[in-house]
This record gives structure tokens, C-alpha cells and sequence, in this order.
């Protein structure tokens, strides 16, 4: 996976709360998923969830697993808040 990612001609980055896990996998289930996007099948589309840092242990350790799982977090130090959105998204960009 690690390789196809630095073949990507695109990256689209999702902005995301950290206790949205239904609408990160509604994503990897739909327009994001390997079986329904051949952009994203072949490498040249590859897509990473943008977060804010959780605020309690127990959402860090199922951030923790969920990129073990997927591999398509990016945890920002921005503090969670609709003023901030912007803000998380250029950081990342």
C-alpha cells in the first residue's frame, strides 16, 4: 500500500471529527473503497481522514487502532471547532 501511495496523482483529504468512525467508514465503503474506485484500486487517488487531537485517552486508543487498521489518519494538534476548521485543513495542506 505504502508504495501506491507515493504513486498517487491525487490525495483527497476528508475532514473529520474523531468521534465520526460511521462516516469514515461509510467513505472507505463507498467512494473511497478499492472495490468501487479504480483510482483508488490503482494508487492514482489515495484518501486520509484530517483530525483533531482527541481529547480523551480511550478516543487516542481507538484512533491508535484504527490506523493500525487503515493506515489513513492524520492527527493534527489543532484543537476541534468549527472556527478552526480552516485552520486544520491548511495545516495538513
Amino acid at each position: 500500500m505504502e508504495l501506491e501511495r507515493q504513486r498517487a496523482d491525487y490525495i483527497a483529504l476528508v475532514l473529520s471529527r474523531v468521534n465520526n468512525y460511521e462516516n469514515r467508514r461509510a467513505i472507505r465503503e463507498t467512494w473511497a473503497s478499492r472495490k468501487r474506485s479504480q483510482a483508488v484500486k490503482n494508487g492514482t487517488v489515495v484518501v486520509f481522514f484530517i483530525l483533531s487531537s482527541p481529547k480523551f485517552h480511550y478516543e487516542l486508543e481507538e484512533l491508535v487502532e484504527e490506523q493500525r487498521v487503515f493506515n489513513d489518519l492524520i492527527v493534527t494538534d489543532v484543537i476541534e471547532s468549527y472556527r478552526n476548521l480552516l485552520l486544520k485543513a491548511r495545516k495538513n495542506g
